[in-house]
């Protein structure tokens, strides 16, 4: 079992040369190694396990496979359910980040987890840091979202929160819902933690 207290867990589907490049990125942080890290991968392939294994040795890896009765969206929250279970419940994390394959971190991603972290894990109010932006260019048009209470693409919670997002995606989960976690989850944590 990792000895270390906080982890990040990337969750992969059919994205693998944009997964490397994540890979490859995320390495780059100054604290990479003060960090558990996980890869789940979504009918991944044996020479994708190598290549990940060949940026980090240290990387876990879980591969996920389901059957055509799940929707795309159970798909999706059943593995970022399980990368969170996995992260707070066998690596005993104090602390947990979320990414999909496709947010490239920037080279201070890590610390600046660590240190919104260390300044607000004693506020009552605090649920989730979310650390994901967009790149501007000109010449792209791009659609993105507004996550006011903490949920998006790169986000991560404490230890303190697991209990209450693990009820409400284990309930997300159980109602078989058309939607994914981050939207179903924002305004039941503006209802419960505001």
């Amino acid at each position: 079992m990792p000895n270390r207290n906080k982890s990040i867990f990337i969750t992969s589907y059919k994205r693998e040369r944009i997964l490397l490049l994540l890979l490859k990125r995320l390495k780059d942080n100054l604290n990479y190694n003060q960090f558990n890290k996980l890869v789940i991968i979504q009918n991944g392939s044996k020479k994708l396990i190598n290549l990940i294994k060949k940026i980090d040795h240290d990387i876990r890896i879980i591969e996920t496979n389901y059957s055509d009765k799940y929707s795309k969206f159970s798909k999706v929250n059943n593995n970022v359910f399980l990368g969170f279970k996995k992260c707070f419940e066998y690596y005993n994390s104090e602390f947990v980040i979320h990414l999909e394959d496709d947010c490239i971190p920037s080279y201070d991603f890590l610390n600046f987890f660590n240190e919104i972290y260390l300044r607000y894990k004693d506020d009552k109010k605090f649920y989730a840091i979310n650390a994901f932006s967009k790149e501007f260019k000109l010449d792209k048009k791009f659609t993105y979202s507004k996550f006011i209470y903490g949920i998006g693409k790169g986000w991560g919670i404490p230890k303190e929160k697991w209990i209450f997002t693990k009820e409400k995606l284990k309930n997300i989960l159980s109602s078989n819902i058309k939607k994914y976690f981050d939207s179903h989850l924002e305004w039941k944590i503006k209802k419960n933690i505001t």
